[in-house]
C-alpha cells in the first residue's frame, strides 16, 4: 500500500500468484490492493496468494522473533511456534484467518531484513518479495473478510500489516487505515477490559491488551499537526497495560498469569506503551511551565522504572535506549522552545545558557541518529528508521553554535558529530539543497577553526577532503547560506529562513568572528522542530 491511499486502487484487475511467473510480474513499487477495505466481492481473487514453503516460514518466523517481536509484542510466540511447526504439509488446512496472519508475518520479516539477506536466502530482489507478501497479505485480507467479520486473529494480521506499512510507505495511509483496525477493536470490545478479564483466560486477557495497545501505538503516529484532536485518546478506553511478563509464563489452561521479575518478552513494549501515556499527559498540559514539569518527572520515572533495561548493555536494549533517549531530547527541546519564547515576549532574556542547553541536546541527536543508522549490531531493528531523512535542523544548528562560540571541551566531539553526519550520509541527499548549504557551513567553520588554532591548538578539526565535494550549481549564495526550504517537511516551522551569513574571509577580525553572524540572525527562541524528527516511538503532536 502506498501513501496516497486512493490514488492507488488499482481497479478491478487482479494479479494472480498460481504461478511462479506471473509472480515475478509484479511491480517494484507495490501499488496496493484494497478489496479487503472495499468489500469488492466482484473482484475478489479465486486463487490464493503464493505463500512461503514451509521451511521458509520457519526462517521468516525465526526473523520475526528476533527482529520484530519486541517492538510489536502482539503475539503469543510458543503458539505460533506450534502452528509453524505444524506446517509440513502446506497451508491447505488453515482458515482464512490464519493464512492471512502467516502472510503478514512473512511480509514484516522480509521487510526487516537487508537486500542481500533477502537475495541469499530466497534468491530473489527483496522489492520484489516485499510486494509479493504484501499482495498476498492483502488478498488473504480480502478473503477473511477483515471488514465484514473481524476476529482476533484476523485482526493481528491486519495490524501487523499496518504497522509495518507506517516503516515502508509513510505514515498518511496506516494512520487512516488504523481508523479501520479501531473500529475493528471496538467491536470486538477491546477498548473495554472487564469485557474479557473476567471470562477470558489469561492469555486471551494477554493478547486482547496487547493488541489494543499496538492500535493505539499506530494512531499515535501521524504527519499532521493536528492529527491528535481525532486520534484515540486514554480516556477513550479502560483496557490495561500488557503485563510484563515472558510469554513462557502464558498458558491456555493456567487460571492466572504468572509474572516474573527482571527483563521480559514485553517489557520494550509496555516501555512503549508507557510513553504512549506520558504523552497523552503532555499533550494535554497547557501550561508549558507547567508541561516541563511533567516532562521531568515522567521522565525520571521512566528511566527508574526500565533502568535495568537501559542498563543491561545488550545490543537490542542499547537500541532501545538510544532510541528512547532520542525521543527525550526531542520533546525537551520543544519544551525549551516554548519556554524561551514565552520568556522573552516578557523581558529581554540572555540567550546564552538557551543556546548552550539547546546545542548539548542537538549534539546528543547527532549522535544518537548516527547510531542508529550506522551500529552494526543493529541491523536487524533498523527497519524501523528506514527512509528518515537527515537530520538537518540539528547539523544546522551546532554548525551556527561552533562558528560563533569559542572553542570548547565539547568542540571536537560536535566537529566528529558532524563530519561522520555528512560524511555518512546516503548519497541519495548529497544533491539536496539542505546538504550543500551544510557543507557551505562547514566550510565557514572550518576557516574559523584555522584562525584560532593558536586560541585553541587542541581543536581537531574534519577534514573537508573526506566529505563529498559540494555542487556549485546547487549551493545558494553566501548570504543565504540558510533558506526556507532548508528543512525537509513543512518549512512554515522553521524560523532560520531570514539569515544573512557571509562566510568568513579574511577581513575578519582576528578571532574569526564574522559581524553578519549576529546573535538577533540565529535567534531559535521561536523555533519548534520539524514534525517527522525522527520520532521513533510513533508518538507526534508534542
Amino acid at each position: 500500500m502506498v501513501e496516497h491511499i486512493f490514488q492507488a486502487v488499482h481497479g478491478p484487475s487482479v494479479l494472480n500468484f498460481d504461478k511462479h511467473d506471473e509472480a515475478a510480474s509484479i511491480n517494484e513499487r507495490h501499488k496496493g490492493y484494497y478489496d479487503f477495505l472495499l468489500r469488492n466481492t466482484s473482484t475478489t481473487p479465486k486463487s490464493d496468494p503464493l505463500y512461503p514453503l514451509p521451511s521458509q516460514m520457519l526462517f521468516l518466523w525465526q526473523v520475526y522473533t528476533d527482529n520484530i517481536d519486541s517492538f510489536i509484542k502482539i503475539l503469543h510466540a510458543p503458539t505460533v511456534s506450534n502452528l509453524i511447526r505444524a506446517l509440513r504439509g502446506g497451508y491447505e488446512h488453515l482458515g482464512l484467518d490464519l493464512k492471512a496472519f502467516l502472510l503478514a508475518i512473512a511480509f514484516a520479516a522480509v521487510v526487516s531484513l537487508k537486500d542481500q539477506e533477502v537475495q541469499s536466502s530466497f534468491n530473489i530482489d527483496k522489492a520484489r518479495l516485499v510486494s509479493q507478501y504484501q499482495h498476498g497479505t492483502e488478498v488473504a485480507l480480502a478473503k477473511a473478510d477483515i471488514v465484514g467479520k473481524p476476529d482476533l486473529t484476523a485482526l493481528q494480521a491486519f495490524t501487523i500489516y499496518v504497522s509495518i506499512m507506517q516503516h515502508i510507505d509513510g505514515t498518511r495511509a496506516p494512520w487512516i487505515l488504523n481508523g479501520l483496525l479501531v473500529r475493528a477493536a471496538v467491536s470486538l470490545n477491546l477498548h473495554r477490559d472487564r469485557a474479557t478479564e473476567s471470562t477470558g483466560s489469561p492469555l486471551k486477557t494477554e493478547s486482547q491488551r496487547r493488541l489494543w495497545w499496538q492500535i493505539c501505538l499506530i494512531d499515535s503516529r501521524s504527519e499532521f499537526q493536528q492529527a491528535s484532536a481525532f486520534s484515540v485518546a486514554e480516556k477513550m478506553f479502560d483496557t490495561e497495560l500488557p503485563t510484563d511478563l515472558d510469554d513462557q509464563a502464558l498458558h491456555v489452561t493456567t487460571s492466572k498469569a504468572i509474572i516474573v521479575g527482571e527483563l521480559t518478552d514485553t517489557s520494550i513494549f509496555l516501555l512503549r506503551c508507557k510513553i504512549w501515556k506520558f504523552s497523552q499527559q503532555l499533550q494535554h498540559t497547557t501550561d508549558v511551565q507547567l508541561a516541563f514539569g511533567v516532562f521531568r518527572q515522567g521522565r525520571a520515572s521512566i528511566e527508574e522504572c526500565h533502568s535495568r533495561l537501559f542498563s543491561s548493555g545488550l545490543p537490542l536494549h542499547c537500541f532501545v535506549a538510544t532510541t528512547t533517549r532520542l525521543f527525550f531530547n526531542r520533546v525537551e527541546l520543544t519544551l525549551q522552545g516554548k519556554i524561551h519564547l514565552a520568556a522573552s515576549t516578557k523581558a529581554p532574556v540572555s540567550k546564552s545558557s538557551y543556546n548552550d542547553n539547546v546545542f548539548a541536546l542537538y549534539l546528543s541527536i547527532l549522535e544518537d541518529v548516527h547510531a542508529l543508522q550506522h551500529e552494526p549490531r543493529w541491523e536487524g531493528w533498523r527497519w524501523q528508521i528506514k527512509g528518515r531523512q537527515p537530520p538537518w535542523q540539528a547539523l544546522g544548528f551546532v554548525l551556527k553554535h561552533l562558528h560563533e562560540c569559542q572553542p570548547d571541551s565539547h568542540s571536537d566531539r560536535a566537529l566528529l558529530a558532524i563530519s561522520k553526519s555528512l560524511k555518512d550520509a546516503p548519497e541519495e541527499y548529497h544533491q539536496e539543497v539542505q546538504y550543500q548549504q551544510l557543507l557551505v557551513m562547514m566550510s565557514a567553520v572550518e576557516r574559523r577553526g584555522e584562525l584560532n588554532t593558536k586560541a585553541a591548538p587542541s581543536m581537531n578539526m574534519y577534514e573537508t577532503s573526506k566529505l563529498p565535494d559540494f555542487d556549485p550549481s546547487l549551493t545558494v549564495p553566501d548570504t543565504e547560506v540558510f533558506s526556507q526550504d532548508f528543512v525537509t517537511g513543512n518549512s512554515s516551522t522553521w524560523k532560520m529562513h531570514e539569515l544573512n551569513v557571509d562566510l568568513p574571509t579574511e577581513a575578519d577580525d582576528e578571532t574569526g568572528h564574522n559581524p553578519t553572524l549576529t546573535d538577533e540572525s540565529w535567534d531559535l527562541g521561536s523555533m519548534e522542530l520539524d514534525q517527522p524528527f525522527w520520532d521513533f516511538w510513533n508518538i507526534n503532536n508534542i
